[in-house]
């Protein structure tokens, strides 16, 4: 699986937020839970597409935060049980993928 490198100019994101390792089905379980609750995010830019945001890894302990969510407009209101992270404007690696996938991506 081949990244696509882009620069993005800042961006938001609102889902749902996982802390922890990659052990077992926690990014998988995570993506089922945020599915349904999707429609619940009214300022989404493109309801169709989501994204895997991942930061604050922590090498001690090997936990990191993860955010299961949709690009929102600015003044998005943030749904209950739903988080806000603001994505600084940089060079990423773009993982297309598929719940399906999703683990082949985190790999790669």
């Amino acid at each position: 699986m081949q990244p696509q490198i882009v620069s993005n100019p800042a961006f938001a994101v609102v889902g749902m937020k996982y802390r922890g390792k990659t052990d077992g089905d926690n990014l998988k379980n995570l993506w089922n839970q945020f599915g349904p609750r999707m429609a619940d995010i009214k300022d989404a830019v493109r309801p169709d597409v989501c994204y895997g945001v991942m930061g604050n890894y922590d090498e001690a302990t090997g936990e990191f935060d993860y955010v299961a969510g949709c690009e929102v407009k600015n003044a998005a209101a943030v749904p209950a049980g739903m988080t806000r992270w603001d994505v600084s404007a940089q060079t990423y690696a773009v993982f297309a993928c598929t719940l399906p996938t999703m683990g082949e991506a985190y790999n790669a």
